[in-house]
């Protein structure tokens, strides 16, 4: 009995050693039975500062991570924190159907930008989730509001080798178009008639379905309300297709605006820039024209599903 204990002990002392880490002080990998972290001691593996009391919250996390084009893509948000947890260590596919807690710390030094921004710091945050105790996920946001990179600093494509869009069609996502499968074959000006008709029409769904990926996401993230992960749904704070309440396009020209001048014939472009001479009520009246005529530039990027609207600024 007494070889078995001593037996016991030194396992159980070694486990305890590798879980620590054996490589001259260094902090222990958080990739190596992740599961078994408590979120305070998961925190002090990291390099990272941040404010003494994170802002905690409950989140359900959805059963179903299928997204549907023109439906709130709920699940697009998870499929992405995942790809950034399980760079971490943690998959968030056991956590399907349950409750848990979400830890949001703030950076005390935020993160840098990427490539002519990396001299300057933006405010992010790092996320954990925790249940029962444990620490059962993690990932960063970067400027706040951006789902990612992972805890490790890796982007997307570092992960997956893969851009956002060509990710996003790997997966399959909003490859359902259900009664809008016709848009995909519209050309670029006529997928801005369908988008606009739509709107006169009080047809969010099929208006939602004229938007691209990226801008979906940003649907997800963009005036975040306090104590969410993500907004609850589409709203005219968030998302291009429920801000404008009437729209009536009298023109459009696509430009290149590095010469200033206007393309007639886009040849294999997948991403285009156009100029909208329209008429335009806005949900919040105060961005509004006197006479309603407004111009409008839009960025369309083509997709494996049709040509997608990214953006609809006041500017180029």
């Amino acid at each position: 009995m007494a070889r078995r204990q001593f037996i016991m002990i030194v396992l159980t002392c070694l486990l305890l050693f590798l879980n620590m880490g054996c490589n001259g002080g260094k902090k222990a990998s958080p990739t190596i039975q992740s599961s078994i972290w408590k979120p305070e001691v998961f925190l002090q593996t990291l390099d990272y500062k941040v404010q003494s009391q994170p802002d905690k919250f409950l989140v359900d996390v959805p059963q179903d991570w299928e997204v549907k084009l023109g439906e709130y893509p709920e699940g697009l948000y998870w499929r992405l924190a995942n790809v950034f947890s399980k760079d971490a260590g943690f998959d968030l596919t056991t956590l399907k159907g349950s409750d848990v807690e979400a830890w949001r710390y703030s950076l005390v030094d935020g993160l840098p930008g990427s490539e002519g921004q990396s001299g300057f710091s933006y405010p992010s945050n790092l996320i954990l989730l925790v249940q029962s105790g444990n620490t059962v996920g993690a990932w960063l946001e970067f400027n706040v509001q951006s789902v990612g990179p992972s805890i490790k600093k890796r982007s997307l494509t570092d992960i997956t080798g893969l851009t956002f869009d060509e990710w996003t069609e790997r997966e399959g996502l909003f490859a359902d178009a259900g009664e809008n499968g016709d848009l995909a074959s519209l050309g670029h000006f006529e997928l801005l008639d369908a988008f606009f008709q739509a709107i006169q029409e009080g047809n969010h769904t099929r208006a939602r379905a004229c938007l691209n990926p990226n801008a979906l996401l940003t649907a997800l993230t963009v005036n975040r309300q306090a104590h969410h992960l993500y907004n609850s749904g589409f709203g005219g704070e968030n998302a291009l297709s429920e801000s404008i309440v009437e729209a009536k396009p009298n023109a459009y020209k696509v430009m290149d605006y590095d010469s200033g001048s206007e393309i007639k014939d886009i040849g294999d472009r997948t991403t285009i820039n156009v100029v909208v001479d329209l008429y335009m009520k806005s949900l919040n009246p105060v961005f509004d024209t006197p006479d309603g005529q407004e111009t409008r530039f839009a960025v369309l990027t083509k997709h494996a599903n049709g040509w997608k609207i990214g953006e609809l600024g006041t500017g180029p």
